[in-house]
């Protein structure tokens, strides 16, 4: 946090503080969720407990189908969904990105194995 508010103080630009209004939303939702930890329901932490495992590899394949949905999107006939800032394209997107991670990164775990690490990092 004190490197983000570094770097806001000597480039004050908005990619700036894009990441610094980031890094404070994170710090609430991390506070909500340990303070309301008991409450949520089971389903709830073997979902993220689920993604936490496989994040590692979430991380290195996201970005491929990031580029990648603009193309398919149009192949679709959703040629300006993407483009559209609004609250339900964002979580469709961020839906279909994230299911194809995990559905890409559970196919190489099974026919690699243990050696899936090498190629997916989980």
């Amino acid at each position: 946090m004190l490197l983000s508010g570094l770097q806001y103080w000597f480039k004050p630009d908005l990619e700036t503080f894009n990441s610094l209004a980031k890094l404070v939303l994170s710090l609430l939702i991390m506070c909500f969720l340990w303070a309301k930890e008991s409450q949520l329901p089971q389903i709830f932490n073997r979902s993220m407990g689920f993604v936490a495992e496989l994040s590692f590899g979430i991380y290195f394949l996201h970005e491929y189908f990031i580029i990648l949905l603009p193309g398919v999107e149009k192949r679709l006939g959703l040629n300006n969904f993407p483009n559209q800032a609004n609250l339900l394209s964002f979580l469709l997107n961020y839906l279909v990105v994230l299911g194809a991670s995990i559905g890409t990164i559970l196919i190489i775990k099974k026919i690699l194995g243990k050696n899936s690490r090498f190629l997916v990092g989980c």
